[in-house]
């Protein structure tokens, strides 16, 4: 599906779903899941860039074959500079709005932008510069009351969170605690008395 959606120069979105048994039945860690999340979305990039490599690769074929019969033509003749292409547009990335995490079983979707506007007042930030670094390496020095990225953290020498964890994640994870997890050990207590 990737590939014909390459080739048909659509805009995909990427859905993540079951994001619930990351809770439920693995039992991650926010962090635990953060990390699994990330190795997803760049499984997946990495398909979708073998694409363009390969497509890239045609395109240098065609251009040297080009070359040769200009040269070959016109001994004289004028080396036409090889196009590159911004790639960026084609990967997936939670900070631009091309993935989407879903529980469709709970009935439930969000994009990261959709944290961004509920946590961009409560910070004292701008909605756009919050959805930019709520995704990667980035993370809320409490201290400093701004966002670090991982150079200046480690420099710090503290131990944090990423923002995705700290505002998506342990929200999640609290949620699916205190609603489906409790509720199923009541259920197993019952049943045990």
């Amino acid at each position: 599906m990737l590939r014909q959606t390459h080739l048909s120069h659509l805009r995909p979105i990427l859905v993540i779903n079951k994001v619930d048994r990351l809770v439920t039945e693995l039992k991650l860690s926010p962090t635990e899941a953060y990390h699994h999340l990330s190795r997803i979305i760049e499984d997946v990039n990495a398909i979708v860039g073998s694409f363009y490599a390969g497509e890239r690769m045609e395109d240098d074929w065609r251009w040297r074959e080009k070359q040769e019969a200009t040269k070959d033509a016109d001994s004289a003749g004028v080396d036409e500079e090889y196009q590159e292409r911004d790639d960026s547009n084609l990967y997936f990335d939670p900070s631009n709005g091309t993935v989407l995490f879903s529980s469709a079983i709970d009935g439930w979707a969000f994009r990261i932008s959709r944290f961004a506007q509920l946590y961009a007042a409560k910070l004292g930030m701008s909605e756009a510069n919050l959805n930019r670094c709520l995704w990667g390496d980035w993370f809320l020095d409490p201290k400093l009351k701004r966002v670090v990225n991982r150079k200046k953290m480690e420099a710090s020498g503290r131990k944090l969170k990423p923002l995705f964890v700290q505002f998506v994640l342990e929200n999640i994870w609290a949620v699916y605690d205190g609603v489906v997890l409790r509720s199923e050990e009541r259920r197993v207590g019952k049943e045990c008395s």
